[in-house]
């Protein structure tokens, strides 16, 4: 799970110019013809299948490899060609017959296997490249590189060390006169969401909606700050609450070219500026309504996974602006996600954008982000990803490798939901991991094809892959940074949707004309499988269908004492350590309980224990990490002083 208790003892988007294009590999073309003989073909999902006859026949497709009850792709003629697109099929075996008479039983039917996805995103083996990093050296980045690679502390390419020297957006001045940024009260927001009348989802219509679930991925991150305050499911959706607050710190402050805007610090002149950590606020409550996957409003998928997905379900068309999807042949060319939207939500409830800027340029080119692949844009409130937001440390960012409840060689852990209704898991770190061996199609998701129920069925991963510096670059020295390589992390949808943004169910469903009712995301009354954030309620939820477990936080500090901690913390609450006569305290300490996650895909969790001390300067740093099968305390325990231990 994504939660992240720490208690510490211690002294809209902008334009972007330039960006990384992704390495991928040209598809195949496959080719056959009907005869009266059995044939097999082996292929990727990147590649292209064509069948062609003469005499009279047509084609059917099947999953089941036998000649009936197929589904008709060429009606029949005395000639003529039938060609799949790239990503119509996913992993697995796949057939084709021509249904006239007994042409089929007669063997003309084509076997079709599909072995593993695009490999347009790389695999981690394959994510294994050198290139300059800062201070010019060559190093290697590989599947557990983070936005850290480059040496700049940014989300940015090693170059990305110009930086602007204008003054920072103030959430306060963005507009004349000024007015000051507003904070809501969540607990005061929440409380509006009033219960109705409904029989609550449960897990045999959507895993995602048991209370088990949603408290093993669920967060309040790192430092229990994140925006998501509640989640469920009622009758039609998947419903995440929140504020879009990150749950880690941010390092908006080493962005060399940040987003940039117009601000007013006199409360009357326009001023140049980019935005920063002094641009966040949090203006409103946030309602995500996420489609399940069965029932009455369940998502489709999509028989493709082409970057032109859904084209036709946006109303603006192409290009950059409101209903749009992106779109600019110039750049890195045409993709079905929105240009001036969002793609998802994360477990702790951050806005999830696409990798591409809304003129279709991969961010970290620009040097627009930082390193945890995320900016505030122009207009303020709070930031959001253009990325994966993984830190290989386990001690920045939304996730690390300590979040892979069964190892690094297990399956990634969730991160975030998608707009189009699958789920979305982190990156991953090992061969060995299951799913792994399947590839990613274009739009950055899969199925297992040793289980295609397994992980929620069709589900989204980020990724690492390949990227080379275009001209246009915004770092010191544009040419001669031009045509490097580095590392991009997508944010899990990559290229397209996977999920039908015109389907709800059996009904035609307008996407962007058609805002989700205010009574669709209302909890049902007396419901008793939720996530909500410590110290918070959802209004007419009834008791929680699990008992959380409690923590042990009676470790104490280098430097300091227990205070209030115990042994048996209990979930949603916290304790105030304490420090040593000239050491700093600053935070609390939270417990939130997790789940053994056997329950969800019958595999045990792995016990981390560990401690270690160094002298930093003139600090004493005790750093200790425990992660739990019963309920988890992760912490990081530091009393900074001003004498050398």
């Amino acid at each position: 799970m994504l939660d992240f208790s720490s208690f510490l003892c211690v002294a809209l988007c902008c334009v972007f110019l330039a960006s990384w294009a992704p390495t991928s590999a040209h598809a195949a073309a496959k080719a056959i013809t009907w005869a009266y003989s059995a044939q097999t073909v082996t292929m990727l999902t990147t590649d292209t299948l064509t069948i062609s006859w003469s005499n009279t026949h047509d084609v059917y497709y099947s999953t089941t490899g036998t000649c009936s009850g197929g589904t008709s792709k060429a009606a029949s003629s005395s000639s003529g060609l039938y060609t799949t697109t790239s990503g119509q099929m996913g992993v697995g075996t796949h057939y084709f017959y021509c249904s006239i008479g007994t042409h089929c039983a007669d063997g003309m039917y084509v076997t079709v296997n599909v072995t593993k996805g695009n490999s347009a995103i790389l695999n981690p083996s394959d994510v294994s490249y050198t290139a300059t990093d800062i201070n010019g050296a060559t190093k290697a980045a590989d599947w557990n590189t983070d936005c850290s690679w480059g040496g700049t502390g940014s989300c940015g390419a090693g170059y990305c060390t110009d930086m602007s020297t204008k003054p920072k957006c103030d959430a306060n001045q963005l507009k004349s006169p000024n007015v000051a940024a507003t904070s809501i009260d969540s607990a005061e927001e929440l409380a509006k969401y009033t219960a109705q009348t409904c029989t609550q989802a449960d897990s045999t219509v959507d895993e995602r909606c048991g209370a088990t679930w949603l408290n093993t991925w669920m967060s309040a991150g790192r430092l229990g700050t994140g925006g998501a305050v509640a989640a469920y499911c009622n009758d039609k959706y998947l419903v995440i609450i929140g504020t879009g607050a990150t749950g880690f710190t941010t390092n908006m402050a080493d962005i060399s070219q940040a987003p940039g805007g117009t601000y007013y610090p006199d409360g009357t002149t326009a001023t140049d500026c980019v935005t920063s950590e002094v641009t966040v606020s949090s203006p409103k409550m946030e309602t995500t309504a996420i489609p399940l996957k069965t029932g009455e409003y369940r998502y489709t998928l999509l028989d493709t996974a082409l970057g032109s997905n859904n084209f036709d379900t946006f109303s603006g068309g192409a290009g950059d602006g409101n209903t749009k999807y992106l779109c600019d042949t110039d750049a890195e060319g045409c993709f079905g996600l929105p240009s001036w939207t969002g793609v998802g939500v994360s477990t702790t409830g951050q806005s999830i954008y696409p990798l591409y800027s809304n003129v279709v340029r991969i961010t970290l080119d620009a040097c627009e982000v930082d390193s945890c692949n995320e900016h505030v844009g122009q207009g303020g409130g709070q930031p959001h990803l253009h990325g994966d937001p993984f830190h290989a440390s386990d001690t920045m960012c939304h996730y690390g490798p300590a979040n892979y409840t069964d190892g690094t060689d297990g399956h990634p852990p969730v991160i975030g939901f998608a707009y189009d209704g699958p789920t979305i898991y982190g990156r991953y770190l090992s061969t060995s991991a299951p799913g792994f061996s399947d590839g990613l199609d274009d739009c950055g998701g899969h199925e297992h094809s040793a289980d295609s129920t397994a992980y929620g069925g069709y589900h989204y991963h980020a990724q690492v892959i390949s990227a080379t510096t275009s001209s246009g670059n915004k770092g010191v020295n544009k040419n001669a940074n031009t045509g490097k390589t580095y590392p991009a992390f997508t944010p899990g949808p990559y290229k397209c949707f996977r999920g039908d943004l015109s389907k709800r169910g059996d009904a035609d469903y307008s996407y962007w004309s058609t805002n989700v009712p205010v009574q669709d995301t209302k909890p049902c009354n007396g419901m008793t499988h939720y996530w909500v954030k410590p110290g918070l309620s959802i209004p007419g939820a009834g008791t929680l269908a699990v008992t959380l477990a409690t923590c042990d936080a009676s470790a104490a500090p280098t430097n300091g004492a227990v205070g209030t901690c115990t042994s048996t913390l209990a979930s949603g609450s916290t304790c105030q350590p304490t420090c040593n006569t000239g050491y700093t305290v600053s935070g609390t300490s939270s417990c939130y309980g997790h789940f053994d996650r056997r329950d969800l895909f019958g595999q045990s969790l792995r016990r981390f224990g560990g401690a270690s001390k160094w002298c930093r300067g003139y600090l004493l740093v005790d750093t200790r990490e425990w992660f739990y099968v019963s309920a988890y305390l992760q912490y990081r325990l530091y009393c900074f002083g001003h004498e050398f231990v």
